[in-house]
């Protein structure tokens, strides 16, 4: 349905003046449906990646306060074993000092396993992210564009011509609104008897006589 009108027939137009503004209730909803739809899964793809970071920061933590407590328990068990042989230290205590630096040894093992598992993860996960982001966004950009093509404008410079519209008018996809004459430049158009027509191809050379002079073309 025209909502506006920008010019008046005749009017010397510039590229990409607006010429009417056409109104479209159902592709307004529609882009506004789609338009929520890739808002939510640009939400969700930016959530994931961050749980992701967060994951991967609570790992590499998780690795710095093993490797903080392992030092500290490595040196304690050097002072154990001094302190065992010269009997200072109960057997059962010493013992159970050594099993605890085994379970930390083994749980850094399993801590830094997750890490690289992490990484590899992410490697393949951020890339996916990422391009389906940018689809995103190319996405959005084509309805906003799309709603955008519901201004007319003039695709180039000269004058309009054979523009009948009125505000509320309904118009067909497709349909004529107007044309654009370039007054700087001329059109011809000739009718080719059916036995040249195989002999003509594009770019071939040619001349006319308008006003009694010869020009090519």
């Amino acid at each position: 349905t025209v909502k506006h009108r920008f010019v008046e027939d005749g009017t010397h137009v510039t590229t990409g003046e607006p010429i009417i503004e056409l109104s479209n209730p159902q592709l307004h909803m529609d882009a506004i449906n789609r338009e929520a739809q890739l808002l939510d899964q640009q939400n969700n793809l930016r959530n994931t990646r961050l749980a992701m970071d967060q994951q991967t920061t609570r790992l590499k933590d998780e690795l710095l306060n093993l490797d903080k407590d392992l030092k500290r328990l490595e040196r304690d068990a050097l002072v154990d074993e001094r302190l065992v042989k010269d009997s200072l230290l109960a057997r059962n205590t010493f013992m159970s000092n050594k099993e605890n630096l085994h379970y930390m040894r083994e749980k850094r093992k399993l801590v830094a396993a997750n890490v690289r598992s992490d990484s590899l993860f992410r490697m393949s996960q951020v890339g996916s992210i990422t391009n389906n982001l940018a689809l995103i966004d190319q996405n959005l950009k084509f309805l906003r564009e799309n709603l955008q093509n519901l201004v007319v404008k003039a695709p180039i410079d000269g004058q309009l011509s054979g523009l009948s519209v009125e505000i509320g008018q309904t118009k067909q996809r497709g349909e004529r609104i107007a044309q654009i004459d370039v007054l700087e430049s001329f059109k011809v158009r000739a009718r080719i008897p059916e036995h040249y027509v195989s002999r003509v191809s594009a770019g071939l050379q040619g001349t006319l006589t308008h006003a009694g002079k010869e020009h090519a073309i």
